[in-house]
């Protein structure tokens, strides 16, 4: 509800115009608004957490203790399905656009080197449902000689795997989970940018006759 009000918080039927914005990065703003005294306004919000919604314009519209309004919890909805995060990429809940969820590229890794994965149970915002805590398992694509851990079940809604790639090439993982009841295309998720996995060390000559 949004309304024009006195400094005693009476309302006033004055006929204004204002624009509405939330502090959600990735939801569709309300945009302007013009209306007399009080006017509802719609607002659907994408980003779980902690959100505000604020009114501005008007040479008269000014910050006061309720505008920005206060904090409105944004909660996930049920995971709908899954996402992997790597090294040096930023978690983004609430962005769908590509790649959905997270921004930045992976970090290479090294043949040898034990590196980490994480894995998130979202829902159609890419928002992490918390209260998910079924098993999954995550796997390479196309690395044919490393060995793929265990499976492991999800708290409060991701995991966290380590695992040892040995083959030098560009390299994706894939999550996926056969307990999840997750609907299909939705039961697994490949990584949708490639990171490169560099060779070790010198170690030793190989002679192929």
């Amino acid at each position: 509800l949004l309304r024009v009000t006195d400094k005693y918080w009476n309302m006033v039927s004055v006929s204004t115009e204002v624009t509405m914005t939330t502090l959600d990065p990735y939801d569709t703003d309300p945009g302007p608004q013009t209306f007399t005294g009080s006017t509802t306004v719609n607002v659907t919000m994408t980003q779980a957490g902690a959100q505000t919604v604020q009114a501005t314009g008007g040479s008269w519209l000014f910050t006061n203790p309720a505008n920005p309004s206060s904090a409105i919890t944004v909660s996930p909805q049920v995971a709908s399905r899954l996402l992997i995060l790597l090294p040096g990429e930023t978690r983004l809940q609430g962005k769908t656009g590509a790649p959905a969820g997270k921004s930045g590229t992976p970090d290479p890794w090294k043949a040898g080197k034990i590196s980490s994965a994480a894995v998130h149970a979202v829902d159609q915002f890419y928002n992490t449902d918390v209260s998910t805590a079924f098993p999954v398992f995550i796997r390479t694509v196309s690395d044919a000689f490393d060995a793929p851990p265990s499976s492991q079940p999800l708290v409060s809604g991701t995991t966290l795997f380590w695992l040892t790639l040995v083959t030098a090439k560009t390299q994706y993982l894939q999550t996926d989970s056969l307990d999840s009841g997750l609907v299909s295309p939705n039961t697994y998720y490949q990584t949708a940018n490639p990171f490169t996995v560099y060779h070790g060390s010198a170690t030793r000559l190989q002679l192929i006759a």
